[in-house]
């Protein structure tokens, strides 16, 4: 990795307020596997890996939180909330929010296609960030950092209707309320 790649990551750093121990796994967390295969002199690294772990991680992290926030919660409720967070569109948007399409390694067809701003390669970037904190820092500032600093906000008393809403459950219920049946799917 060069000088100047080595300083833009340090931007990243910068955005976390956290410094990783290895540069290079930061690195590979922001390489997109489509970079890697139109670079075949360099190691065959990529995001695919760390972005396992990130979304093993997140989701524990995620499953904690909410236990906290809301202790009386039924399980099935906490199950739900989670998979509303825990997916591609508030990964993607958090991303974003990070700026992390800026430092991604794309290739020249994913870059040709908008691929700094395509949600699903936003959401697995992020997971794999989350990774290589971990292997930094471990559990323990992982519990601080992903429920407090990204996804506190998200649990506003304003967003928790859009975030939560379950579209199937209320089609059923509008369907039972006025028909007296369940909706027919085609």
């Amino acid at each position: 990795m060069d000088e100047d790649r080595t300083l833009k990551l340090r931007g990243i750093e910068e955005t976390l307020s956290f410094c990783f121990a290895d540069i290079g796994l930061l690195d590979e967390a922001l390489t997109h596997r489509s970079y890697s295969h139109e670079n075949p002199r360099l190691p065959e690294r990529n995001n695919e890996r760390l972005e396992f772990l990130g979304d093993a991680v997140l989701s524990l992290c995620i499953g904690h939180m909410l236990l906290e926030r809301f202790p009386s919660e039924a399980e099935g409720n906490l199950s739900k909330k989670r998979a509303a967070l825990v997916n591609e569109t508030p990964l993607s948007d958090l991303a974003g929010k990070l700026g992390l399409g800026g430092y991604l390694l794309l290739g020249r067809g994913e870059e040709a296609s908008g691929g700094r701003m395509k949600p699903s390669i936003l959401a697995d970037t992020l997971e794999a960030v989350i990774a290589a904190s971990f292997s930094t820092a471990g559990m323990k500032w992982q519990t601080r950092f992903i429920p407090r600093r990204l996804f506190e906000p998200l649990l506003g008393e304003d967003s928790l209707y859009t975030l939560f809403r379950d579209f199937k459950s209320e089609l059923q219920e509008l369907s039972h309320t006025r028909f007296q049946a369940a909706p027919s799917y085609d």
